[in-house]
This record gives C-alpha cells, sequence and structure tokens, in this order.
C-alpha cells in the first residue's frame, strides 16, 4: 500500500520551466496529471508511486508531498493483506450508505490497523456485512463521505444526528412502493438482527475509533475553515484593489472639476 492518503498531490521541481504533478488514488494507483511531454488520451494512470517515478525518472527524494487536501487510506481492488475482513463494496457509489462497513474498514486501517488482526473484531464486521449485504436492498444511510470533514465524523460510526430504529449506524429503513413492500414482520427482523450484530461490531472498536474521529474530524474541520478564510481574504483583497483603483479614478476626476471651476472664476 501506499504511503501516503489518496488526494496527494506529487510535484517534482520546476527545471527548464518544466515539472511533473501526480495525485494519490484510493486505488492505490497515482495519476499523472501534468508532464514534459503530454500523452494523448488524457491523464496517465501508474500502478504507485515507486512506478511513477522509475518510468519518468524522478529522484524521490526531491519530490515534494502536498497532503492538504489527502484523506482516508489507500486500499487496492487485489489487495490481498485484508486479514479476512469483507470489506468489498456493496454497491458502486462509494459515498453510498450501503457502504458503511467499506468506510468503517477504511477507518479502522487508518486510524487503528491493529483492529485488523483482531479475530473478534474480524468475525463481528464479516457478520454485519453478511446481513448488510442480505438486505441492502432494504435500507440507506445517512453518511456524508463526499466531504472531506463529515468523512471523519463520529457521528458516521454511531449516529446521533438522526432518529435510527437499527442501534447506532448511520441507515434507514427503505419500503420501497406500496406494491412492492415486504410485510412488517420482515423489516422487524432485519432491524432487530442488523442492530445485534453493529452494536457487536461497535463495542469492540468505539474505544479506538471514536478518539481518532475525534481528533481527524476537528483537524480537516479547521483546514476546511482555513481555506475557506484565506479564499475570503483574496476575495476582499482583491475587491479592496479594485476599489482603491476606483476611488483613484473619482479623484482624480474631482481634481479636474476643481481646476476647471477655478479657472472658470478667474
Amino acid at each position: 500500500m501506499s504511503t501516503y492518503a489518496p488526494g496527494t498531490v506529487y510535484r517534482t521541481p520546476v527545471i527548464d520551466g518544466t515539472h511533473y504533478t501526480a495525485v494519490q488514488l484510493k486505488d492505490g494507483l497515482v495519476m499523472e496529471v501534468k508532464c514534459a511531454m503530454p500523452i494523448a488520451g488524457g491523464p496517465h494512470k501508474f500502478a504507485d508511486l515507486d512506478c511513477w517515478t522509475t518510468e519518468r525518472g524522478i529522484d524521490k527524494s526531491t519530490l515534494i508531498v502536498d497532503t492538504s487536501k489527502a484523506y482516508g487510506v489507500v486500499i487496492k481492488a487485489d489487495d490481498k493483506e485484508t486479514h479476512g475482513f469483507k470489506y468489498a463494496k456493496l454497491v458502486p457509489e462509494i459515498y453510498s450508505g450501503k457502504n458503511w462497513h467499506w468506510w468503517c474498514y477504511n477507518i479502522m486501517a487508518e486510524g487503528a490497523p491493529h483492529l485488523l488482526t483482531n479475530t473478534a473484531v474480524k468475525d463481528a464486521f464479516n457478520a454485519l456485512v453478511d446481513l448488510m449485504t442480505e438486505y441492502k436492498e432494504h435500507f440507506n444511510g445517512f453518511l456524508g463521505l463526499h466531504q472531506k470533514a463529515n468523512y471523519y465524523d463520529p457521528v458516521n460510526l454511531f449516529n446521533t444526528r438522526y432518529v435510527t430504529e437499527f442501534g447506532g449506524i448511520p441507515i434507514y429503513c427503505h419500503y420501497g412502493s406500496y406494491n412492492n413492500r415486504k410485510p412488517t414482520e420482515f423489516y422487524t427482523k432485519m432491524k432487530e438482527v442488523i442492530k445485534t450484530a453493529y452494536v457487536a461490531l461497535y463495542n469492540l472498536i468505539k474505544d479506538d475509533l471514536t478518539p481518532f474521529l475525534q481528533k481527524r474530524h476537528g483537524q480537516m474541520k479547521r483546514l476546511e475553515n482555513q481555506s475557506r478564510l484565506k479564499r475570503t481574504i483574496n476575495r476582499l483583497e482583491k475587491k479592496k484593489a479594485q476599489l482603491e483603483d476606483s476611488l483613484e479614478s473619482y479623484k482624480k476626476v474631482l481634481a479636474g472639476l476643481s481646476k476647471e471651476l477655478e479657472e472658470s472664476r478667474v
């Protein structure tokens, strides 16, 4: 796996007016977004950071690594070091609440990797995934993984923001249309078994993941606020410069009018 998180930007120093830039992807690939000789067909992807630097003849010691927009952890689709966890996404949409287990696996890998060698955690995790797979057409989720700060929000681990019938897991029933709705007993059983499996897993991981999420969520929030304030300052500085230019123009017009007025009195 890559040492750096998804979203990390790699840049080489500018030499003779050119440089290389690449971005770390979630699946472990490295996508080149700028190079000395652009390749037809769009950005070129490499198997990993080593492949990119080797093929381009880049000295890794000279790389400028920008992690300001990085978050999460790289997990390759063909990674064999999964310790037996069934972390594969249930649906293609990466931010779907149905992929809560995928998010949980990522968080454990990033914030508490020792949990991935815990047999009890693995068994509880896989038991929950089996149930979520079985009932995946009958629930949706509250996850907001599309925003970096929300990715680390502790509410994703234990839901305290929305009403849920599944314990603390941030999902809710999807009953479908009236004609396709299952009997009440079906949904009652689904809620009960998923809640039981979730609570069993949560009790095993909460002490390790909750502090990590609280810390990272705070960090990401501060980074977002910092970026927003920088954008606001830049916008206001541009506006200030424009206003100063306008002010000087008005002063010149006023000076001209004043001079004409004085001359007309002579």
